[in-house]
């Protein structure tokens, strides 16, 4: 598709090139989905699995893995077998993906919400 200017164009570009991390391009290759990931330490111990297996560019949320570079598959299956020993799931079904997504969403209301008091002067 044609851009009216140049200047349109080098706009679009940019906005594709905004990192995640500021190493991070803003598309990514692989995206993986994973289950029982619930809190903060999950998502420190799933960067800690890549990291070990030297898969970098990597961004890394509550049930979800964006990479940008190709992981070949020994890696990926070694992924997966590690996040089995620690518990969670690798996602490869859309309707348990979905549901995940869900899940993550809720939980992360929870954490996130402040806390209101339901009685009346309740300290």
């Amino acid at each position: 598709m044609p851009y009216a200017n140049l200047e349109t164009a080098t706009v679009l570009w940019k906005k594709l090139q905004k990192p995640f991390n500021n190493s991070l391009p803003y598309f990514c290759f692989m995206h993986l989905y994973i289950k029982n990931m619930v809190c903060n330490r999950c998502i420190l111990v799933v960067q800690q699995e890549l990291k070990s297996l030297d898969i970098d560019n990597c961004k890394v949320s509550l049930g979800e893995v964006e990479i940008a570079d190709e992981i070949p598959k020994e890696k990926l299956e070694q992924f997966e077998k590690n996040l089995d020993a620690l518990g969670f799931e690798l996602l490869d079904n859309s309707k348990k993906q979905i549901i995940e997504k869900i899940k993550n969403i809720i939980i992360q209301k929870v954490h996130h919400a402040q806390c209101i008091s339901p009685l009346k002067g309740w300290r």
